[in-house]
């Protein structure tokens, strides 16, 4: 695990993605920060918001698949409600956290917040306690069948015809 601890999201491939519903108090130029490990170097991680592009992270080597190193990018993000999709269009890699920070010289009166908009593969998003934003699932994890409890039919079925 991570230094600071708690679940990643593991065994991304290409073609997966997550996406969460975030607030932005002030329009500003962001430091988008991101924890992740790799045994290889093909990753991508394809940062949207509301359906736009906004950048292009590249995975590194890390080295193992829980040694992580944080990558950052720049970004601009617009006051308001958005929808941020995180597309994995190279696999290859785990995922511990998301972090957004101002960049200096900009001073909102928040840093964006973001929720879920669902769990991919059973695997939360998490993060470091002491950052912002933070993430919490909008939908509960669904069970397997076979980790649901069963009950006992409360009377043998009859053989007889």
């Amino acid at each position: 695990t991570d230094s600071g601890g708690g679940e990643n999201i593991a065994f991304l491939d290409s073609g997966d993605y997550t996406e969460y519903n975030i607030y932005v108090s002030s329009s500003s130029q962001y430091t988008l920060d991101a924890r992740v490990a790799s045994e290889w170097s093909t990753g991508q991680m394809d940062v949207k918001v509301d359906g736009s592009s906004l950048t292009l992270v590249n995975i590194p080597n890390t080295g193992g698949w829980q040694s992580f190193t944080t990558v950052s990018k720049t970004l601009s993000l617009n006051a308001g409600n958005h929808k941020l999709r995180l597309e994995f269009p190279g696999g290859g890699f785990n995922l511990n956290w998301l972090s957004f920070s101002i960049e200096s010289g900009n001073v909102p009166t928040n840093l964006p917040t973001l929720s879920p908009t669902r769990t991919p593969t059973g695997f939360p998003l998490t993060k470091r306690p002491t950052e912002v934003p933070t993430a919490s699932p909008t939908k509960p994890v669904t069970k397997s069948p076979s980790a649901l409890p069963t009950k006992s039919p409360t009377r043998a079925p009859s053989l007889t015809k």
